[in-house]
């Protein structure tokens, strides 16, 4: 499941691989989203479950890259 959460991360941050410390935000945010995913297995959902409960956290990552974009300017 790591790598599914890994991959599902790059995916979403592949348009902004050109703002710089976007690598170090990717790495950051799986590691964050695995401890997230292993938080609700232990509370009792399924890997299914937990897996989009996980993705779902994410939210809306725009105004974040647009910050480290403005703070690497």
């Amino acid at each position: 499941m790591n790598e599914k959460i890994k991959n599902h991360v790059h995916n979403i941050l592949a348009p902004y691989q050109d703002v710089k410390n976007v690598q170090d935000l990717e790495e950051e945010l799986s590691q964050n989203l695995q401890e997230k995913f292993t938080d609700y297995k232990k509370d009792g959902h399924n890997e299914e479950q937990a897996y989009y409960m996980t993705i779902n956290s994410i939210g809306d990552i725009t105004e974040l890259i647009q910050s480290i974009n403005v703070e690497t300017k």
